[in-house]
Parts: structure tokens; sequence; C-alpha cells
């Protein structure tokens, strides 16, 4: 029993170590347009992260760029980011050196469907 206690109690203190700065960058062409996006996330080692994310469609000239910032915190082997102006969240499943994202929206610009599949360490 006392094995098992041990166990689990080292199971709750392991944090993986998830400090430093993911990324993702996809493109999707055709003849006349371009849909083209960037993430980045920077999680410091304070909790604090910085979350970038660059659109850019060429049909209509959409040029976008989302920055959210806030706290970061790790459960098992999910990270939640909750933003400082806001109570919407971002959560991942941490998988070796990638964030793997939990109820992503797919994006439509124009017939051109884009999804985040996951953020990779740099």
């Amino acid at each position: 029993m006392m094995k098992f206690l041990v166990i689990i109690a080292l199971l709750s203190v392991f944090q993986p170590d998830v400090e430093g700065v993911y990324t993702r960058h996809k493109q999707l062409c055709s003849v006349i347009d371009a849909f083209d996006k960037k993430w980045e996330l920077t999680l410091r080692h304070d909790s604090s992260f910085i979350y970038i994310i660059h659109e850019l469609y060429t049909r209509n000239s959409l040029d976008s760029t989302y920055n959210a910032r806030g706290t970061w915190a790790i459960a098992h082997d999910t990270l939640t980011l909750k933003t400082s102006t806001s109570s919407y969240l971002f959560q991942f499943v941490v998988k070796d050196k990638m964030l793997i994202p939990i109820r992503e929206k797919e994006v439509n610009r124009g017939g051109f469907v884009m999804k985040l599949d996951c953020l990779t360490r740099m």
C-alpha cells in the first residue's frame, strides 16, 4: 500500500518541462489567392504566456494579428492558458515537445479550411 501512495505522490508532483517557444506555420495556396497562418506561443518560467496568431488572406487583403497574454498552469498532461483580459481559456495536451490543442475550431477563408493540429517546441 505504501508503494502505491508513493507512486501517486510522485506522479502528482511531476510536471513536464513546458517552458519555451512553440510555433506552427501553415499555408494554403491556389492560382489566385493564398491563406497563411502563423501561431507562436511563449511560455515563461513565471507562469505567464504570450500567444500570437497572425493570419493573412490575400483575396480580401485580410491581415490580422491576435495577441493574448495571461497565465498558464499545467495539470497532469493538460496545459491551460487563461487570458488576463477575459475568462477565455486555451487548452492543450502536452506530448513530447508538442502541444496538441483541445477543441480547436476550423477557420474557413474562401474555401480554404485551416485548423491548428499542434504547436512544436523550438
